[in-house]
């Protein structure tokens, strides 16, 4: 064990090691931290995610993202968004290690999809959007429940970024999904994201009125 008058001599030293040996030490610090944790029930999930991450190139991906998801879980119980977002992009840095297909690319929505609700929860709208319009991206077309639910997203996070114009777009385009799958309530919510676009973007109050009638009464 070491200790440091100063971080900066810390790290100093540390990007002093070739990448390879990084990863060796990161892998050794992580099989002992496993091993000590092993009958703990609350183990230092942080730690963990932290050094299976810097390991992950070294075939230890899936257990980097399994520790991360179980630290941005921990972190969100909490009600420490910020931390769980940090941690969801720890698990995102270990997925570039994992093979690629569809359960690495469905890992990959989920990841950013939480990572966005994170950054929501805190109003940091901006760094929201982002994670919302990846994980979008990388959706598969057949999920209609998921980019549902992902367009309200990013229609709430729009709006709170004041750019209103997108809103009606995402909110339309979510209320024609609810329709076709019979989801009252993804419907009402969509109709009451209409409704602030109605009034914020186009001033018709009366519109809007009837848009959250039509939402209370789904």
């Amino acid at each position: 064990r070491f200790s440091f008058i100063h971080a900066l001599i810390r790290e100093s030293l540390y990007r002093k090691l070739s990448s390879p040996r990084r990863v060796r030490w990161h892998r050794r610090v992580a099989d002992v931290l496993e091993r000590f944790y092993a009958d703990n029930p609350e183990p230092a999930l942080g730690d963990l995610a932290y050094h299976f991450t810097q390991a992950a190139c070294s075939n230890l991906a899936d257990k980097a993202i399994s520790y991360a998801i179980l630290a941005a879980e921990k972190a969100t119980t909490a009600l420490a968004h910020e931390e769980s977002a940090r941690f969801l992009g720890m698990r995102l840095e270990a997925l570039a290690f994992r093979h690629p297909g569809p359960a690495s690319e469905a890992l990959r929505v989920d990841l950013h999809t939480r990572r966005g609700r994170a950054y929501g929860s805190i109003g940091q709208w901006a760094l929201a959007r982002p994670e919302f319009e990846v994980a979008l991206e990388h959706l598969e077309p057949g999920r209609k429940e998921g980019r549902c639910e992902l367009l309200l997203d990013l229609a709430a996070t729009c709006f709170w970024l004041l750019d209103l114009a997108p809103v009606g777009r995402c909110a339309g385009e979510s209320l024609g999904l609810a329709e076709c799958l019979s989801r009252d309530d993804l419907a009402a919510e969509a109709l009451s994201w209409l409704a602030r676009s109605k009034q914020a973007l186009d001033g018709d109050l009366l519109g809007a009125i009837q848009l959250d009638r039509q939402a209370r009464q789904r």
